[in-house]
């Protein structure tokens, strides 16, 4: 016996929504993994600026310790 009408079109809506679904998932996917790239780019942007931050406040105080060293010395020779 062959297959009704009705179950051959259920067997065809059946695969597409598998197929919909399976296509769903894969775009999930990558919009999940685009997202925590996003935030892995966010969180490396954000430790690389507290990095310059941190080299520019060393330099700065560096500078500020030479400045000082230099002071006493011309205080010292005076």
């Amino acid at each position: 016996m062959g297959r009704s009408a009705s179950n051959r079109r259920d067997g065809a809506g059946r695969a597409a929504l598998y197929l919909t679904a399976e296509a769903y998932s894969r775009e999930a996917y990558f919009v999940k993994r685009a997202a925590r790239d996003e935030r892995r780019r966010s969180l490396l942007l954000c430790a690389l600026r507290e990095i310059r931050a941190t080299k520019i406040g060393t330099a700065y105080s560096m500078a500020a310790a030479h400045e000082g060293q230099t002071r006493r010395r011309i205080l010292m020779n005076e």
